[in-house]
């Protein structure tokens, strides 16, 4: 059973975090403790010989004693406990008692000199200004220590003794500037709060939008294996009576029948080759999900590649009353840095899409151009067939997706073969690009890069094993827990010559291994009970180390895939072919040293 995606944790409002970066940035503020020291002993130095130096002292000693006080309880261990709002009291509370303090010397106002004034409000105007930047704005605690501070400033200028004399209008006028200038200050500070509110509202959107990406990337990596779980369980499923079908038609077709006789066995053999391949692309699409398929790049000779395939391409065409023609523009001794092996399975893809959906009498061209910058190679699989339309040219890559096929008429394929194309494609970092318009037909273009280091050793093509060789005195055992399988097999298997005993389970295939000396074991993935077919083979190999064995599964799960690859074992998947069957059965024979009969 599938589990739900964890869910993003509730996130603060933007107040309450830039709250806590204030409280922050004033716990952390310990260069302002250095500048308020500095100012009153500066502002103690400006008064000292105009106020009793008494006065001066005590107010002195009472500001020490608040800053000592609040750096202590600021560093209390007990305040990482408290609530943000309790935070914010207190350090009102102390902006308040700090304001207080500072303005205690405009008591003495009217008994400084016009330049102790000017000195003391020079000063004053700079702390205020100084805690605005502190605590980033933050109107209670700005208002706490401003308003003690540049209001009694104010109210020192205007009600000076020299403001009420002949010449008081300069005092009066400073008053009113420091006024405005608190007016000022006030905006400044909320501009610079509300600046910190937004930055951390864009903070918290982003968070936000950020576990909402997860949470729907979480969902799509589910909803991702459970498709494939699907994928996989319904191949499996489909594949069982398949490989019965398959296993009886490759019998009949052995077998001398009369001229309508073969007529049907030949026909059941197709389709049930028609069915294999479609199940062939689920197939892919597991390998390439379950990561067993990796791109073994070499450098590789292009030419002899592609005229060995195009080979291929024409017999197809031909019978299907298309006309297939090859271009080649390049050096004939050109090497490309790619995967044969893969780099064929795309182009397959590709020229089976267009011979899927070109017209009789229509043509089908594969050209090999050089690269842009004369470097590489460029491949291009064109037709004139029916095109795809702007808006579906990036959905043609997708899984299941089909042009021109409504009926989804099996002959078309299931809509794998681009999509697995792409995939293939990203695995050896070849780009593909797709130029089409409605009607008018298709060409994608693949861009190759060049050898790396020269050309290297190439290694011959494998060529398709067939059903033409003889038969073969082999003894082989197949584990199935199906009876039907078991029975289509071992019949196959008995025309081709061979002794066949088979085994439902472990138990069984241990039993007949007493007995029985096998020179091939062919076991199922799923067993009965917690066995597999891993445990079949491993038994069969300890009793004859090198033994010829082999996996024959319809199950595709990427786990299944991943699990055999890990164990070293050959896995071959129903429904199984004839002309899969036999380059196994010709191993088999090369290890005992048997020959086939001639045919």
């Amino acid at each position: 059973m599938s589990t739900a995606p964890p869910q993003p944790s509730p996130l603060p409002d933007a107040q309450t975090a830039a709250d806590s970066e204030v409280v922050r940035r004033v716990l952390d503020s310990s260069a302002r403790l250095l500048v308020l020291i500095v100012a009153n002993v500066l502002i103690a130095v400006a008064v000292w010989e105009e106020l009793p130096a008494a006065a001066v002292a005590t107010w002195g000693a009472l500001v020490v004693a608040h800053l000592l006080l609040r750096r202590h309880a600021l560093r209390a261990a007990a305040m990482d406990a408290l609530p943000l709002p309790r935070k914010l009291r207190l350090f009102v509370a102390y902006g308040v008692l700090a304001g207080v303090l500072q303005a205690v010397p405009l008591l003495g106002f009217p008994w400084l000199g016009e330049t102790a004034r000017a000195y003391l409000s020079i000063i004053l105007m700079g702390l205020s200004t100084g805690t605005v930047a502190s605590c980033t704005g933050h109107p209670r605690l700005c208002r706490a220590y401003c308003i003690p501070v540049l209001g009694g400033l104010v109210v020192a200028w205007l009600l000076s003794p020299s403001a009420a004399g002949a010449n008081g209008f300069i005092d009066r006028a400073i008053g009113v500037l420091i006024l405005l200038f608190m007016g000022i200050l006030g905006a400044v500070a909320r501009n610079s709060y509300q600046t910190l509110i937004d930055a951390h509202a864009v903070r918290l959107r982003e968070r936000e939008l950020n576990a909402r990406l997860q949470e729907a990337l979480a969902r799509e990596r589910e909803a991702g294996t459970a498709k494939t779980r699907f994928l996989a369980s319904a191949s499996h499923d489909l594949r069982q009576p398949l490989h019965t079908l398959s296993m009886l038609a490759a019998t009949l077709v052995l077998r001398p029948l009369d001229e309508r006789s073969r007529a049907i066995a030949t026909l059941m053999a197709e389709v049930s080759e028609s069915l294999n391949g479609q199940l062939d692309g689920l197939l892919d699409i597991s390998r390439l999900d379950a990561g067993v398929v990796r791109a073994q790049m070499r450098p590789t000779p292009l030419q002899p590649l592609l005229q060995r395939y195009f080979a291929e391409v024409e017999a197809a065409a031909r019978e299907a009353g298309i006309t297939a023609r090859l271009h080649w523009r390049l050096p004939q001794d050109l090497h490309v840095q790619t995967d044969p092996a893969l780099l064929l399975r795309v182009l397959r893809n590709l020229v089976g899409n267009a011979l899927k959906f070109t017209p009789r009498g229509g043509q089908l061209r594969i050209d090999a151009e050089p690269g842009p910058d004369g470097e590489g190679a460029v491949l291009k699989v064109a037709d004139d067939g029916i095109g795809i339309a702007p808006a579906h040219q990036a959905q043609v890559f997708q899984e299941f997706f089909q042009v021109g096929n409504d009926e989804r008429d099996r002959s078309r394929g299931l809509g794998l073969g681009l999509s697995i194309v792409a995939r293939l494609a990203a695995l050896m970092g070849i780009a593909v690009t797709l130029d089409s318009a409605l009607g008018q037909g298709s060409c994608f273009t693949l861009r190759l890069p060049a050898a790396e280091g020269g050309a290297a050793a190439t290694e011959p093509l494998a060529v398709a094993a067939g059903a033409a060789a003889g038969p073969l005195a082999l003894n082989v055992l197949v584990v199935d827990d199906e009876k039907d399988v078991r029975t289509s097999t071992c019949l196959l298997l008995a025309e081709l010559g061979c002794d066949c005993r088979s085994a439902a389970d472990l138990a069984q295939a241990e039993a007949a291994l007493e007995g029985f000396r096998p020179d091939l074991v062919l076991a199922d993935f799923r067993l009965g009970g917690n066995a597999s077919g891993l445990h079949v083979l491993a038994a069969a190999r300890r009793r004859r180390p090198g033994l010829p064995v082999a996996l024959v599964s319809g199950d595709t799960a990427p786990d299944r895939l991943r699990e055999a690859e890990d164990a070293g074992v050959r896995l071959l998947h129903k429904p199984l072919s004839l002309a899969a069957l036999r380059p196994l059965l010709d191993e088999a024979a090369a290890a005992r040293g048997v020959r086939p009969d001639p045919a």
